[in-house]
């Protein structure tokens, strides 16, 4: 009589991480949310109330639209981690200051729903949800994405409604726009104004919610640094490659 061989082992293959850090999305998307503070402080002081409700809008609006999305898929209601508010904030970054906030509400449908949820939910997608509705809504409605205003605080702002009180808002291109204008102008001999440095580095010029200040930025980016959730190679990479790119683009220019 042969004897009876035991059962092999069952091996148990799960899904990365195997060692557990500590660490938590709800923490990893709190620390991200207080990075974001000081690029919210910039907008609102420099944009004013519409900023403000730009940016309400696409947060309250992505929460919303994860909730009913989840509930609709039978899956688990997961807003208290903060992921849907993060990415309404970052959807609310890359938008200029006066767009309506119907189409900012359409832009965190698209960014949570098609961008987010379809694919499965956090760390499924294969898009950057915040990207991919700013991309809908650059496609959708190319003159509202590319409408953009002046600061309130600027010298041209102010003399502006001065002369009109009842002006809304000032329209004004971006630095790089700007640029590219005034090298044309240049050309049949026009003088054009740009942008100082100053300017350029506080973030009292024209351009999407999240991306004037280079302080505020800097700021954020160096809490991440210290919380331990960004490298600082790859931002240090990206940046060095820009200098370089473009110092040999100058060199090519003047030679």
């Amino acid at each position: 009589m042969e004897p009876v061989k035991a059962p092999a082992p069952l091996v148990i293959i799960s899904s990365s991480p195997y060692i557990h850090c500590g660490s938590t999305i709800s923490a990893a998307m709190r620390d991200v949310l207080l990075s974001l503070l000081p690029a919210l402080a910039a907008a609102v002081y420099f944009f004013g109330w519409p900023a403000l409700s730009v940016i309400l809008t696409c947060c309250l609006s992505a929460v919303i639209c994860e909730a009913l999305c989840q509930k609709l898929m039978q899956r688990p209601i997961t807003v208290g981690d903060g992921s849907a508010l993060l990415t309404g904030l970052l959807l609310a970054f890359c938008l200029p200051p006066e767009l309506s906030l119907g189409l900012a509400a359409f832009g965190s449908f698209c960014a949570v729903v098609i961008g987010k949820q379809v694919f499965g939910g956090l760390g499924s997608n294969i898009f950057n949800p915040a990207h991919l509705g700013r991309a809908i809504l650059l496609a959708s409605f190319p003159a509202q994405m590319t409408t953009w205003t002046m600061p309130w605080n600027t010298a041209a702002a102010e003399a502006v409604t001065k002369a009109t009180p009842y002006t809304d808002a000032v329209s004004s291109a971006t630095p790089l726009a700007a640029l590219r204008l005034a090298e044309s102008a240049w050309q049949r001999g026009l003088n054009v104004d740009l942008p100082s440095l100053s300017a350029l580095f506080w973030g009292n010029v024209g351009g999407s919610l999240g991306e004037t200040c280079v302080p505020a930025l800097l700021l954020g980016g160096i809490y991440l640094l210290w919380r331990g959730h960004i490298d600082w190679r790859i931002p240090a990479g990206y940046i060095g490659t820009v200098v370089v790119i473009t110092a040999i683009y100058g060199w090519l220019r003047e030679s």
